[in-house]
């Protein structure tokens, strides 16, 4: 799944970001093991200067 957050300057999407994984927002940023434990999912970001 990929979220996209659109915004302006100053608009808070650096900190919604940071909010969902610290929050694990839809159950998004951890995934189990088949053995059961619960590991981190890894994160990709792209970030734009245009």
């Amino acid at each position: 799944m990929i979220y996209l957050i659109t915004g302006n300057m100053g608009t808070g999407k650096t900190s919604k970001a940071v909010s969902m994984i610290l929050n694990n927002e839809d159950g998004l940023f951890k995934m189990k093991l088949e053995d059961g434990t619960e590991v981190d999912r890894p994160l990709y970001f792209a970030i734009s200067t245009d």
